[in-house]
């Protein structure tokens, strides 16, 4: 008997929880949704389906992103794919935002990475890409508007872990510039590919440039070499050339850096100039400072080098400091060599 009794009032519990289920959300037979995760495990990335967006969707000109300007807002507004919140790696308190996406309809393009004997890259890539956001540069322009320069990176699709590996492996940049207008971050220009660069899938730093009235441009210093070797550094120029950003200058070893030998580092500014033709383009001059030493402490790690135009000097010396200056001046969409000097002390 006591056993029965046991039994029906288990029975009535259970029918009490079951009814009560039915009731949750606060309607009758509704039941609650399992709310959304903002953090994915890294293993999400490459099981879950990635998301198509069609080629008009990116980087929609004329998009406007409230104040103050967020880097993570802008890129998923810029690249509407799947978006993650994930850890750095796992028990890290460092998140990661990544946009995860593929376009089957964006016209895709080469690019070359490291070595021009290998395949090149091709944006974007078919399987799958992994969007970072990247840095940001503001500024005012002539007119007195704010304006913003975006940059971020985009890898193939793989495993979290493998974003940041690779010496001689670089990432697709991409640029975004907005301004300011009626209190909104409007987006005036967008070139989700341009070309690959860095070491270890990191982008370069940008540094902005004024290139005439009511014009400007970023540059990177595109910078690599073996483990406790050399480095030499390749400038890129980026500017909006027919609405859309693309490089209007590439100049080889601008830099030198890692060496107990000869170094040098650039400084690329504007020469200001009168004329009554257009001026948004004004000529450039590019200074490289540096010392020029022949004595290799470790030539198995170290070359000496210099400049090509200090070849006569070198001639019958042992070491001195320097200066080279290029000029740079804009003709047919790009900017060209047009005389170089230098100075030995």
């Amino acid at each position: 008997m006591f056993v029965l009794k046991r039994l029906s009032l288990f029975i009535i519990i259970l029918v009490a929880v079951t009814a009560g289920a039915g009731y949750a959300g606060g309607k009758k037979g509704v039941k609650r949704k399992p709310p959304q995760r903002s953090v994915y495990t890294e293993d999400d990335i490459l099981v879950r389906p990635v998301m198509n967006v069609p080629a008009v969707d990116l980087g929609q000109k004329g998009l406007l992103l409230d104040k103050p300007f967020d880097r993570v807002k802008a890129i998923r507004k810029l690249i509407p794919g799947r978006y993650y919140h994930i850890p750095d790696y796992e028990g890290s308190k460092d998140m990661l935002d990544l946009v995860v996406w593929k376009s089957k309809d964006y016209h895709k393009k080469r690019f070359a990475g490291w070595f021009l004997d290998e395949p090149p890259e091709i944006f974007p890539y078919t399987d799958g890409n992994i969007t970072q956001a990247g840095q940001t540069l503001s500024f005012t322009d002539d007119s007195g508007k704010k304006n913003i320069i975006f940059s971020f990176a985009t890898h193939h699709l793989s495993s979290v872990d493998d974003l940041g590996n690779g010496r001689y492996s670089c990432v697709m940049m991409g640029l975004a510039w907005f301004k300011e207008e009626d209190r909104k971050w409007s987006l005036k220009y967008f070139t989700p590919g341009i070309g690959c660069y860095g070491a270890f899938q990191t982008l370069p730093s940008m540094n902005l440039i004024k290139l005439g009235e009511h014009n400007y441009g970023v540059y990177i210093l595109n910078s690599n070499g073996g483990p406790g070797q050399v480095y030499y550094s390749t400038l890129y120029l980026f500017a909006i050339v027919n609405g859309q950003f693309k490089i209007v200058l590439m100049e080889d070893a601008v830099e030198r850096t890692n060496t107990m030998s000869s170094s040098w580092y650039p400084q690329l500014s504007l020469i200001k100039i009168k004329s009554d033709s257009d001026n948004s383009f004004q000529p450039l001059s590019l200074r490289m400072d540096g010392n020029f030493n022949r004595n290799i402490p470790d030539p198995e790690y170290d070359t000496t080098d210099s400049p090509i135009e200090l070849a006569k000097a070198i001639i019958g010396r042992d070491s001195f400091d320097f200066r080279v200056t290029r000029r740079f001046e804009f003709n047919n969409g790009k900017y060209r060599k047009v005389s170089a000097k230098y100075r030995v002390k």
